[in-house]
Parts: C-alpha cells; structure tokens; sequence
C-alpha cells in the first residue's frame, strides 16, 4: 500500500489513521494515546531503517527508504472499499495541508498553516496537545509560503519543526511543550523554510 500527500481544506480524516494503523491498534505494545500518551517505541536510526514493520508510519517517506510502501496487508484491492472516516478534526483556520502526518504508537503528528503542529488520538481524533510557533508574528516579512509546510520529523521522544522565518523546534512528543530552537538563518533574512524535516543521529 502506498500513500502519497494529499491537501485539504479544513479537515483531517480519521481514514488515514486506519490505513497507517490496521495492524497496530490490536497490537501488544500499543497504549492508548488517550490514557497518557505513554510511549514505548524509540524511534532512532534503527527503527527509521526498518522496512519490515508496519505498525507505525516514522517518517515523511515512512523509512530512510521513502518508498512510502507499507508491507501491512489488511488495507488491499479488495477491502479498500470498506474503508470509512472514523473521525474529524475541524481545522477552520487551516488553508491546505501538504505534509505527511507521522503516527507512533497511537498518536498522529502532523503540520498545518502558520506552522502549527497538532497531536491527535488516532482512534478517536482526540486533540492531544497544539504548539504555535507564533509565526503570524513575523508574517509581515514573509513574501512565499504563506500556508504550506511540507512536514515534520521524528526523533527519540521529539517532534522536530522547521518554521518559516528560520526556527528549528524541538517539541516533546509527549506535553507539546518547546525543549529547544535553533536559528537556521538571520531573522533579517528573505528566505523562508518549509521543507520536510529528516531525524537521523546526526542532526538530532
């Protein structure tokens, strides 16, 4: 199964989390993300390099791969049909969302307008917790990218984003709280930055 970016208006649908995770809400190792969000997996290199396991959808391309394949088998030419939305999330103020959302265990990470990213129950839709990078403050210099963000990345227990005026943030994947930001250009500077964020040792 293969799955691509795809934008929309105001809505994430609940379908894309039953096609990331129909192998792994029934599985031993999974917690509810409503009960605490309790985190089992690390994600590091050997996880991302994993071709194997379906359980989860790691990164923008899903391994350091990016084929995007998942070798889970239940989602397939004939039940694909019977696949439904579970749930919604409203997102009124969203314009278009370009990027990949990320799942572990349970939760799915994802980036809308303005940078702001958004963690959700992935069985129920449930918002777990928002971080604003506050980029409307700065939206006055901005000439390009006014609502796309092609993606976030993973990385032992952290989101990692990039925002447009030229902030890398890490965020804990657990309370959504701020753990760290560097520059990666002046704030001065006319560039902008949305590009996908790829986690490895060396950068994280």
């Amino acid at each position: 199964m293969h799955i691509d970016d795809r934008s929309t208006n105001v809505v994430l649908a609940g379908v894309l989390a039953s096609m990331v995770l129909a192998a792994s809400l029934s599985a031993g190792g999974w917690t509810d993300a409503s009960q605490g969000n309790a985190m089992t997996r690390v994600v590091d290199d050997a996880a991302l390099a994993d071709e194997t396991s379906g359980d989860n959808w790691l990164a923008y391309g899903r391994t350091y791969s990016e084929q995007r394949f998942s070798p889970l088998t239940q989602v397939n030419d004939t039940t694909v049909s019977r696949l439904a939305p579970d749930w919604v999330v409203e997102l009124p103020t969203d314009r278009g969302l370009v990027s990949t959302p990320l799942v572990v265990d349970g939760v799915m990470y994802f980036i809308g307008g303005m940078n702001v990213v958004r963690a959700v129950n992935a069985t129920s839709g449930a918002l777990l917790w928002e971080f604003d990078p506050e980029i409307r403050a700065r939206a006055g210099q901005m000439r390009a990218g006014w609502d796309h963000n092609r993606g976030i990345g993973f990385w032992k227990g952290k989101v990692y984003a990039a925002t447009w005026d030229g902030r890398l943030i890490a965020i804990d994947a657990r309370t959504g709280k701020e753990v760290w930001r560097a520059r990666t250009f002046e704030p001065d500077n006319r560039s902008t930055s949305r590009a996908h964020r790829r986690s490895s040792r060396a950068k994280c």
